[in-house]
């Protein structure tokens, strides 16, 4: 029998940060996912007037600077109850005044620089660096087990600099003067998956190969529950035909 195909809610809004190009491309590229429908949506006060039972996955690539107590109350008991959040670049610059939103994400954004080129590599270290960190018990059900091994590469955006939880499960560094800096991360709020990837503010850091390929593993995994693991399995880990 035919599998369902999964339900994503995609929040992205704005037309300078994100740039229209960006998010554009963004969806346009997810909606190419195997076995993914995509509903997308402006705001986040929009999660008071739709069913979010319906959906298995939200991902955000917004930046915005409010979000109610109700809309956040949503999101919040959304994740906590099973459903699984992809964030992207903005996401953490957004809602900053909300410790909740930051709780839910595992950190937040503190500054970043002029773009440049950066590189990014691969680690299966847990948490700051420091000690901290998640337990093996989460990680085993973060994006952990399931990432494949990806080359060390680079990409010219700005470096987010972050605020975050040694409880977060560090997936991608880049290497800066003050140590390394984490780039993407998964953990666990309640019942819920949480991913969060820091590069993405321009539309060619989203079209980048290894980028794409971590979304996309993402994407599959964080739609929720744990069974989806080998969903993900099933489909590997190459280019979709025709995507740019």
């Amino acid at each position: 029998m035919r599998s369902q195909p999964r339900q994503l809610l995609c929040i992205s809004g704005g037309t300078v940060h994100p740039s229209l190009p960006a998010r554009l491309t963004l969806v346009a590229w997810v909606r190419r996912l195997p076995s993914t429908r995509v509903h997308r949506i402006a705001g986040a006060e929009s999660l008071l007037r739709i069913r979010l039972e319906r959906f298995q996955a939200i991902m955000l690539y917004l930046h915005d600077a409010h979000i109610s107590d109700d809309a956040l109350a949503a999101l919040d008991t959304f994740v906590n109850e099973g459903g699984g959040l992809i964030a992207v670049h903005s996401a953490a610059a957004s809602f900053k005044e909300q410790p909740g939103y930051s709780a839910i994400l595992g950190g937040r954004f503190l500054h970043h620089g002029p773009i440049g080129r950066y590189s990014i590599r691969q680690t299966r270290s847990a948490g700051n660096f420091a000690g901290g960190g998640a337990t093996p018990e989460a990680a085993a059900h973060t994006l952990a087990p399931s990432l494949p091994a990806i080359e060390p590469f680079t990409v010219r955006d700005e470096l987010y600099i972050h605020e975050y939880d040694p409880d977060n499960f560090v997936h991608f560094v880049t290497d800066t003067e003050d140590g390394p800096e984490p780039v993407a991360w998964s953990r666990l709020h309640g019942k819920g998956r949480v991913f969060y990837l820091a590069p993405g503010h321009r539309t060619e850091t989203l079209r980048h190969p290894a980028i794409r390929n971590i979304l996309r593993q993402a994407g599959v995994v964080q739609a929720g529950r744990v069974e989806v693991v080998d969903v993900l399995r099933a489909h590997g880990g190459g280019e979709s035909p025709g995507v740019v």
